[in-house]
C-alpha cells in the first residue's frame, strides 16, 4: 500500500475563525499539496487513483478542527463514514503542479451530511476536479447509521451558515448518465 508522500502542514489555512480570510471567502482551503512525480500515469497526467487521496489529505484536518474526528468518537462513539463519493474530472494537472482544494458543506441533517471539494491548479486558477461526499454518522460499536451528536449538529450549523451564501460548484448533485441512448 502506497504511503501518502505529501507533507502535511497541520492547520494550514484552517484557522478556527469561520470568517478568517485565509479560508477563501469562508470555505476551508488547503494549499499544502503539489502533484508528486509518482502520481503521474502513462498518459502523462495525474492518475485518477490519486485524486481521492489528495481530496482526503485536504479533508482530514477539517474533521479534527471541527471535532468530527477522533474527538467525536471518544466523546460519543459516533464517527463519520463516507457512504457515497462522486468525482468529476474537468482539466488535467501534471507533475509539480501546485493544488488548491476548497471544501464546502452543502447540507446536513439527521444522520448525514453532504460536502463538495473542488481542486484547482493553484497558480493558473483553473478547476481540475471535484469530489462530492455523502457522509453518514455511524455508531462505531453497532456499525450502523446513527443520529448525529448534538455538538456535531451545532458545529455543522455554524459551518453551513458560513457556506450557505457561497454558490456550490455546478457539479454538485450530478450523476453519471450517457447523453445518447447508447447500444441497448
Amino acid at each position: 500500500m502506497r504511503q501518502n508522500t505529501l507533507p502535511m502542514q497541520k492547520g494550514k489555512n484552517l484557522g478556527g475563525d469561520m470568517n478568517n480570510p485565509r479560508r477563501g471567502n469562508g470555505l476551508f482551503v488547503d494549499e499544502s499539496q503539489q502533484v508528486p512525480p509518482g502520481w503521474i500515469d502513462y498518459n502523462g497526467h495525474m492518475s485518477l487513483i490519486y485524486y481521492p487521496q489528495a481530496f482526503e489529505h485536504a479533508f482530514s484536518p477539517i474533521y479534527e478542527e471541527l471535532a468530527l474526528g477522533r474527538e467525536m468518537i471518544a466523546a460519543t462513539g459516533i464517527s463519520l463514514f463516507t457512504a457515497e463519493q462522486h468525482l468529476t474530472f474537468k482539466r488535467e494537472v501534471f507533475s509539480g503542479d501546485p493544488l488548491r482544494i476548497t471544501t464546502q458543506l452543502i447540507d446536513f441533517g439527521g444522520k448525514s451530511c453532504q460536502w463538495i471539494q473542488a481542486m484547482f491548479h493553484a497558480r493558473e486558477g483553473y478547476l481540475s476536479s471535484t469530489c462530492e461526499h455523502l457522509m453518514l454518522f455511524v455508531d462505531i460499536k453497532q456499525r450502523r447509521a446513527a443520529e448525529m451528536p448534538e455538538a456535531a449538529s451545532r458545529t455543522l450549523d455554524r459551518v453551513l451558515a458560513a457556506h450557505r451564501h457561497i454558490p456550490a460548484p455546478a457539479e454538485t448533485g450530478r450523476h453519471i448518465a450517457m447523453r445518447s441512448q447508447g447500444r441497448r
